[in-house]
């Protein structure tokens, strides 16, 4: 009866052990957004007198001046690597467009801030309000 006793408990023990490790393992951690995902479908106002841009999550880009109702409109993707996004098929909203694509250089890309690069020139964005 004693040896009963003793493999229960045991049995027991190993059994919750198991239930616990178990539970603790299958906490996957918090999946990290895609860049996509922290980009897309919502306007990045610029820290300085540059144009607000939105990055649509089907690929559609638009760009403003907080002076201009109407928008540039166009395309964008990323490259393989994320490092750089493409603009292209620019059309010009409200004032003509010189150029019909371009790309700018990600420096950082966080929910809260987009810092790029064009042309030579930093720009940092954060969500418009």
């Amino acid at each position: 009866m004693a040896i009963l006793h003793k493999s229960l408990i045991l049995t027991l023990v190993l059994v919750s052990t198991m239930l616990f490790s178990c539970s603790k393992s299958s906490k996957d951690p918090d999946p990290q957004p895609s860049a996509e995902q922290l980009i897309a479908d919502k306007w990045w106002c610029p820290s300085g007198s540059y144009a607000q841009q939105f990055f649509g999550s089907d690929g559609s880009w638009q760009q403003r001046l907080q002076t201009t109702d109407t928008p540039d409109t166009g395309k964008w993707s990323f490259s393989a690597d994320k490092k750089t996004i493409n603009i292209s098929e620019v059309k010009g909203g409200s004032t003509p467009q010189l150029f019909s694509q371009w790309s700018y250089t990600v420096n950082k890309l966080e929910t809260a801030a987009l810092n790029i690069n064009y042309s030579g020139l930093a720009i940092s964005y954060t969500p418009c309000p």
